[in-house]
C-alpha cells in the first residue's frame, strides 16, 4: 500500500478503511486499539513524505471527523461516515476523541458524499454528510494545498 501511495501522483490519495484509525479512543476495531500497527502507518506515510493522504472510514454507527495535527507536516483527516441503514450506536456518548473536529459529530442515519473540484494545481475536496432525508446536514472542504 505505500508504495502505490508513494507512487501516486494524484493530490489527494484516499484510503478506505473499515475502522477508525485517528480516533483517540481505544474503542471496538479502530485502530487506537493496535498502538504498533497504527503508529507504523503513521510512520511510513510521513517518512515516504507522501502527500494528500485523507481516511475514510465506518463502522461506528456515528459520523465525526477526526483531525490529527502533526508536526513540521499536513494534518491528516479521517471522516467516518456510518450508519444509512443500521441503528445509531452510544459509543459516541463516551467515546473521548480528542482528534474529533468540533461540529463533525452526527448521531442518527445518514450518509456522505466526496466531490472533487478545481484544476489540476488548486484541487479541492468536499465532505458532506446528509440526513437520511437528503438534506445538508454537515459540511467541510479540504484544499490541496492543505494536504501538502
Amino acid at each position: 500500500m505505500i508504495d502505490a501511495l508513494s507512487s501516486s501522483n494524484a493530490p489527494f490519495k484516499i484510503i478506505v478503511i473499515g475502522g477508525q484509525v485517528l480516533n483517540t479512543a481505544a474503542k471496538f476495531e479502530n485502530y487506537e486499539t493496535y498502538p504498533k500497527e497504527k503508529q507504523k502507518l503513521l510512520s511510513e506515510i510521513e517518512a515516504n513524505k507522501i502527500k494528500g493522504v485523507l481516511f475514510l472510514s465506518g463502522d461506528r454507527h456515528f459520523s465525526e471527523l477526526s483531525k490529527l495535527n502533526r508536526e513540521s507536516t499536513y494534518p491528516l483527516y479521517d471522516w467516518t461516515v456510518s450508519p444509512l441503514t443500521s441503528g445509531i450506536g452510544n459509543s459516541y456518548k463516551d467515546d473521548v476523541n480528542k482528534n474529533r473536529v468540533e461540529g463533525s459529530l452526527y448521531a442518527q442515519n445518514n450518509f456522505g458524499t466526496l466531490s472533487f473540484s478545481g484544476n489540476r494545481d488548486n484541487r479541492q475536496l468536499k465532505l458532506t454528510l446528509f440526513d437520511v432525508q437528503g438534506t445538508e446536514v454537515w459540511n467541510k472542504v479540504i484544499t490541496q494545498k492543505e494536504l501538502e
